[in-house]
């Protein structure tokens, strides 16, 4: 039987960098773009960043162990056992990160001293940043070989939502702020509106008549 054992070596803090700014320009972005669907003032603007934030990276650290950014340095988030994070340990982990975001130079620097390269926020939550799995027999795992179209697949899943959120929201808010003439309706209820208002049209001319 071949042996299937995998192999976690701790990521390095450059690659760590590189997917935390990929993962932000993702946040960044999505944030801006629900915030101005949702018309948010720009002293809104921070909370819904925060939150979007939150969620994006919690909810793609349980599903799939990993975010956008990491997945493009090949880097996965796992346990002290090398399994996938339970939602209280993910919880945990961002609002460590959160609390400490003050001291990341500090953080960083802490990790570099470390040998499994742990920042604050992954030593009280018992976590890793690992290099993407591969077997001893050379190849990738089982559970990743589809790992970068899954988790594509997910990103677009999450982000879906939020855009048809922001999409519905800015609808209403133009269909509250224009007369209801005005709003674009559709051409079977404007022939049935017109068909309407002809016979009342030529009563009013044959009465003055």
């Amino acid at each position: 039987m071949r042996d299937q054992r995998v192999q976690l070596a701790p990521a390095s803090l450059l690659l760590r960098a590189l997917g935390f700014l990929i993962d932000w320009a993702v946040v960044l972005v999505v944030s801006i773009f629900l915030a101005s669907g949702l018309g948010i003032e720009a002293n809104g603007r921070l909370l819904v960043l925060l939150v979007t934030a939150s969620v994006y990276e919690i909810l793609c650290l349980v599903a799939l162990s990993t975010t956008p950014g990491k997945m493009a340095m090949r880097m996965q988030v796992v346990d002290e056992s090398g399994a996938r994070l339970q939602p209280d340990t993910a919880i945990l982990r961002y609002l460590v990160f959160f609390v400490t975001s003050p001291l990341f130079i500090v953080s960083y620097l802490a990790a570099a001293a470390d040998p499994d390269r742990r920042a604050f926020h992954d030593r009280v939550a018992k976590t890793r940043v690992v290099k993407a799995p591969t077997t001893t027999e050379g190849g990738r795992s089982p559970k990743q070989s589809h790992g970068s179209a899954r988790g594509l697949f997910f990103a677009a899943r999450l982000l879906r939502p939020l855009r048809l959120l922001a999409m519905t929201s800015n609808l209403s808010r133009q269909r509250t702020s224009c007369p209801s003439s005005a709003v674009s309706r559709h051409p079977l209820e404007a022939a049935f509106r017109r068909s309407r208002e002809l016979p009342s049209a030529s009563r009013v001319d044959g009465r003055r008549s």
